[in-house]
């Protein structure tokens, strides 16, 4: 629950991020990006929002946050352990189980709250959706399809010139108020009362062209895509609008495609088309599982401008776009890298070599009988850390692997993964009781053995495995 939240969080502000960088990409080079790249350019937020991160880059922007933090603080703590301390664990038995005690909860947690709260809100929103696709779909699969020859024969026509080889229903339906496209596994071409005789041949063929191009381009599939996402980011303000958006391109993309199927001199009659149609049917289709060629009157004006100055594409325009969008999806859709790997610890005494989780701003001297320990930034009252021991140990390997899984049984600690081999051991394992995650890499070096530990809470394990075992096994024995 803690990680979806975790990553919810995440990748809405990182989508906040690509929405607001589209919107100037968009200004600055509203004139050189054709219709469809503006569209696609709103699909790359849809990707940024759901996307699971594992492509990790340098050329990512999300890197400077880790620039900004070595600027500001370091977040690497040392942290030395009295003599007394050390001492005693330079004559104890091997410490292959570090005790951590992670700061008790109490009461509902925080993360439970938030979790319910959106689950609630995702769910209601879903179930409108649902039902009211669903109420239409029943409505609609009870009126009878259109037979007149004419249309059905100039439908036959229109999927000809689009290479479209799906069977297509036309229905006439008073639960429409402007011509859409509805469904995609059984589309169908939805009319409202009366358009049969209120439109001429050439303007219906243009209509069916357009829904046609609904259908040829996967616009029902990606909006009810796009829906889903809107719901599991209902509570940023940023989504909603940048879906509009798409919305918006969605409808000047189709347009360019219909216009780039027509003749010249037919882009003024589809114009006329479409106020005709402004004029008759003056409601808009606002349903998920429909995509129609009113969708939202508010931007006629800027479509008719545009079907009135539509210009077919050059090649440099699609290749400056096609670039930009590449640069666009390198820097906005690959993560951080972790910075574990960007410095070393090195002890001269105690003559090792490590990467930190989060990177150290200087090297720091310990005398060998020591612990060093890595703290990241806390979370739920816990700091994740990596952790070095040294003790003195003159049995072999095998003695102290057998030991160490003795005192996992003692303390009913639940063992993931287990390796011996050679003069290493590696462990991974959680303590229930106190809802901890360790991974553990023994390293025996003539009479001494080196125990590096990371340890997190069970519940923000999975964010932070990728930085705490890589820092783990980067130690080294230098000396």
């Amino acid at each position: 629950m803690d990680i979806f939240i975790q990553w919810l969080i995440a990748n809405s502000l990182k989508g906040t991020v690509l929405i607001i960088a589209v919107f100037l990409v968009q200004f600055v080079f509203s004139k050189q990006i054709p219709q469809k790249w503006k569209y696609l350019m709103w699909l790359l937020v849809a990707i940024r929002l759901v996307m699971p991160s594992l492509l990790e880059s340098k050329s990512s922007i999300f890197n400077l946050k880790n620039t900004w933090q070595k600027k500001t603080v370091n977040p690497v703590q040392l942290t030395i352990a009295p003599p007394t301390q050390a001492a005693a664990i330079e004559n104890s038995f091997p410490q292959t189980v570090t005790a951590y005690a992670a700061v008790p909860e109490t009461g509902i947690k925080l993360s439970t709250v938030i979790f319910s709260v959106w689950a609630t809100v995702s769910l209601l929103l879903f179930l409108y959706l649902l039902r009211k696709n669903s109420r239409i779909s029943a409505l609609v699969s009870k009126e009878k399809t259109v037979i007149a020859s004419k249309w059905l024969k100039l439908l036959e026509n229109c999927k000809r010139e689009l290479k479209l080889h799906i069977p297509i229903q036309v229905v006439e339906t008073a639960y429409v108020s402007t011509p859409a496209l509805m469904g995609f596994v059984r589309p169908r071409i939805l009319l409202p009362e009366g358009m049969q005789n209120a439109m001429t041949e050439p303007e219906m063929k243009l209509i069916f062209m357009h829904e046609l191009t609904h259908l040829k381009r996967g616009d029902t599939i990606i909006n009810w895509i796009i829906s889903l996402i809107q719901i599991i980011h209902w509570f940023n303000p940023f989504v909603w609008l940048a879906f509009a958006k798409a919305r918006e391109a969605r409808e000047l993309a189709c347009d360019n495609d219909v216009l780039s199927f027509l003749e010249k001199n037919k882009s003024k009659k589809y114009g006329l088309t479409i106020i005709k149609l402004l004029e008759l049917y003056c409601h808009e289709n606002r349903i998920t599982g429909m995509v129609g060629i009113l969708e939202n009157k508010k931007q006629m004006k800027r479509r008719i401008e545009m079907i009135r100055n539509h210009r077919q594409g050059t090649k440099r325009a699609a290749v400056f776009t096609l670039i930009l969008l590449l640069l666009m999806g390198a820097v906005f859709l690959s993560e951080a890298i972790d910075d574990y790997a960007e410095e070393k610890f090195t002890s001269e005494t105690l003559g090792i070599s490590i990467n930190p989780p989060v990177a150290a701003s200087t090297d720091i001297k310990c005398p060998a009988y020591l612990i060093a320990t890595f703290l990241l930034p806390a979370q739920s009252g816990f700091a994740a850390n990596v952790n070095i021991i040294k003790q003195s140990y003159n049995l072999p390997m095998a003695a102290y692997d057998k030991l160490s899984l003795s005192q996992f049984k003692s303390l009913n600690a639940k063992v993931l993964t287990h390796e011996l081999k050679g003069n290493e051991a590696r462990y991974e394992y959680m303590l229930g009781d106190k809802k901890l995650h360790f991974y553990v890499r023994a390293v025996k070096q003539g009479k001494s053995i080196y125990c590096i530990t990371a340890t997190a809470l069970n519940s923000s394990w999975e964010t932070q495995k990728a930085a705490l075992i890589k820092s783990v096994n980067s130690f080294k024995v230098v000396k």
